[in-house]
């Protein structure tokens, strides 16, 4: 009553100091509450604060109420009333004497309980005037609302006033931003609101919601709208403009969720629509499902289908054709796709470009890949696009093969940062890049970061069932377990995506990677007896010559056939796979491939040889920061890189210190006068034989200062001559 009211606000403006005044009330008093907020003399305790937390409605339900429920069902409740304490307690009501089975089927008819309902009609609803109830109910079917959305539902043009209103009247409605333009019913209020419509009148609101959504370009709302009103073939129209969208945000089971709910009929006369049903269903490795769809698109076929449509099954027939392991028919297909495809078909061009790069890749020749790859992201930036999640992690991998970790590494950066929400939230496609992001840590040493992003990328990729995410994934981690040593954890990682793979009913794709990790590991524990049980089971002999997906299997022989000294075999593996690594551009394979080769020579007793190639592992990794390439090797290189630390000082000391092992300027050295870390440089290429003019060439200094270095070794050591320096020095341990 307004009397009352002014006379309140009479009593805040003169309100002793002493004096505190508690109003209670469902909705906000009609005085100056921000006067009041703003001289900091008022103290609210609204819905949020008085809702139970998960510990509290675990309290509530199961001391209170005494109903000894599991704690999935308390996290459901507490999640389904968001912590109302009334709806709590309503529920309990309702649940008392029933056994597990009726429970579940209780919570999930919640929001129709009787004695929810009673309270609701009651207590709420009831008391409401006329023209709210018809505003609620016409517009109970929206999930998320705003005035103008309302003003099309339900005839008014006073939609956000009338918001407005209901949050002032704490009427079981939620802002969704703090401009207070969108809002959401309290679930279990929409619920309720819901079984007093009118079933005959709720086709109509939906499709006029659906209009509403897609007039605004909210296509995924306008979708779920338009499949509820029953009108088939305008959803089918708002799907069709969705599917793009959906395949570019990796929503591939909320697109799949839409085309199942269309009859089949209609799909197999729609080419496009049976189209993108083959490919969410190839993309998600259902591939029995996706070829039968394949055939209905081409049967549904018409013959003035526009060439983008057509273009778009060819791309799907290319990717069938690689995953059918035939890449020139691949190619060819995907040439005709691209010729197809227009500029506004960037999603299905960039899907395209990526079967060229990965019928290369296959080949072996990633440099040409790198650029099928960048092009591919490429087209998807011209058009406006973010990159597709996939595309990126292609050319992440790509980069990191031929050598470019440093500007992958950016890549990434770049990718989470663009896909960071304001939330804080990550885009699908920044979680997906986490995989290759973990790999570029993995290959710096940084074997923390490289774990939990491989486990970040896990669980995602299990969620949206993207397969190939899921292997790498596994593979990774398995990675990291077997370089910190827990074996056990590597082979529980190998069984696990194994096991992956046959509840999906696939073939492992990566299944010699996974073979090489074992036979690591049989090596990393001394056991060449199991390794060459490993190598027989998995048929390989030096007589073969790899192709890109088996390299990591045969690097993982050569280990074993160097350990067994059987040294003729390694080397013809080791000079096959060198000719392979240098004409794909895979810098990274080399590396491996030098490393063994210096191990190989040194076994030999070719000093020279093994430092030369040594140092050319070096130069390829610094740069970058190709760290696992050495620290995954046999623990006989850490023998060579001494000889090689003047090539690179700081990183050879962090592969040293990371093997446990102290480097030459690290040690104590036996003399009065020590030896700095430049003049054992120069001690070390006197010893391999270097001649002055040699030495400067190589630390980039003259002649001139070398012989300054070296008279001063002399006179350090006590000699007079390099044959006698090199002596000395190997006496002192110092070389």
């Amino acid at each position: 009553a307004a009397p009352i009211h002014e006379a309140v606000a009479l009593l805040l403006e003169r309100l002793p100091s002493q004096v505190h005044l508690v109003i209670a009330s469902r909705a906000d008093p009609p005085f100056s509450l921000s006067r009041l907020r703003g001289r900091g003399e008022l103290t609210e305790l609204r819905a949020a604060d008085l809702r139970f937390a998960p510990d509290e409605a675990a309290a509530f339900l199961n001391q209170t109420m005494a109903l000894g429920l599991p704690a999935e069902h308390v996290a459901a409740l507490e999640k389904r009333t968001e912590g109302w304490v009334v709806g709590l307690q309503l529920a309990a009501l309702s649940m008392r004497g029933r056994d597990a089975q009726s429970t579940a089927a209780f919570m999930d008819a919640l929001g129709s309980q009787r004695y929810i309902l009673d309270y609701l009609t009651d207590e709420v609803l009831a008391q409401q005037s006329e023209e709210v109830r018809d505003f609620l109910l016409r517009t109970c079917i929206l999930d998320r609302m705003t005035g103008e959305l309302c003003d099309a539902l339900s005839g008014r043009d006073d939609g956000q006033d009338m918001l407005a209103r209901l949050e002032a009247a704490n009427l079981f409605i939620v802002p969704l931003d703090d401009a207070r333009r969108w809002y959401r019913y309290h679930h279990l209020f929409a619920d309720f609101l819901r079984t007093k419509l009118d079933p005959r009148s709720q086709p109509a609101l939906h499709l006029k919601a659906a209009r509403w959504f897609a007039a605004h370009a909210l296509l995924p709302a306008a979708v779920e709208h338009s499949l509820a009103s029953g009108d088939m073939d305008e959803a089918a129209r708002l799907i069709a403009q969705s599917a793009e969208g959906a395949f570019r945000s990796m929503s591939f089971t909320m697109l799949l969720g839409w085309l199942n709910a269309l009859p089949d009929e209609l799909l197999r006369v729609n080419s496009e629509l049976a189209t993108d049903k083959a490919v969410v269903l190839f993309l998600t490795r259902d591939y029995v499902e996706a070829g039968r769809w394949t055939e209905a698109a081409e049967l549904g076929l018409r013959p003035d289908a526009p060439p983008s449509i057509r273009g778009r099954l060819q791309t799907l027939k290319a990717q069938i054709a690689l995953y059918n392991d035939e890449p020139d028919s691949a190619t060819r297909m995907a040439e005709e796709a691209l010729a197809l495809l227009g500029a506004g078909d960037a999603f299905f061009r960039s899907l395209t470009l990526q079967v060229v790069g990965q019928v290369l890749q296959g080949k072996g020749n990633m440099g040409a890949a790198v650029d099928v790859y960048r092009q591919a992201v490429q087209v998807e930036r011209q058009a406006g696009n973010q990159p597709g999640a996939l595309q990126l992690v292609n050319l992440l991998f790509a980069l990191g093969e031929t050598g470019r970790r440093g500007e992958a590494l950016a890549l990434c950066q770049q990718a989470v940062e663009d896909g960071t929400a304001a939330s804080g939230r990550l885009s699908p496609r920044a979680e997906i890049v986490h995989v290759a992001w973990g790999w570029l840590s993995y290959e710096g040493n940084e074997l923390g970061p490289a774990r939990q992003r491989a486990e970040r990328a896990l669980d995602f990729s299990r969620r949206s069932k993207l397969s190939d995410i899921v292997f790498l994934s596994y593979h990774l981690l398995a990675q990291v377990h077997l370089a910190s040593g827990e074996i056990e954890a590597m082979m529980e990682d190998i069984r696990q995506v194994r096991q992956y793979a046959v509840s999906l009913h696939l073939e492992l794709p990566y299944e010699p990677w996974l073979a090489a990790l074992e036979g690591q590991s049989s090596l990393y524990q001394g056991d060449l007896m199991a390794a060459q049980r490993w190598a027989d089971a998995n048929g390989l002999s030096a007589d073969r010559t790899p192709d890109y997906w088996a390299e990591p299997l045969y690097s993982a022989y050569v280990r074993l056939l160097l350990a067994q000294e059987r040294s003729q075999e390694a080397g013809t593996l080791l000079a096959s796979m060198e000719a392979s690594a240098k004409a794909g551009g895979r810098q990274r394979r080399l590396i491996t491939v030098y490393l063994q080769q210096a191990l190989l020579q040194q076994a030999l007793g070719n000093r020279e040889q093994a430092l030369t190639r040594a140092a050319d592992a070096l130069r390829l990794a610094v740069p970058e920061g190709y760290r696992r390439a050495f620290l995954d090797e046999s623990p006989a290189l850490l023998e060579i890189l001494p000889a090689v630390r003047y090539l690179a000082p700081q990183f050879v000391d962090e592969l040293l210190s990371s093997a446990g092992v102290q480097s030459v300027v690290q040690r104590a050295q036996p003399l009065v006068e020590p030896l700095s870390e430049r003049e054992l440089e120069v001690l070390q290429l006197i010893a391999a034989g270097l001649s002055n003019r040699e030495i400067g060439q190589r630390l980039f200094i003259t002649p001139g200062t070398v012989k300054v270095h070296a008279a001063n070794i002399y006179g350090k050591l006590g000699v007079h001559s390099r044959t006698q320096a090199v002596a000395r020095a190997n006496a002192l341990g110092l070389i």
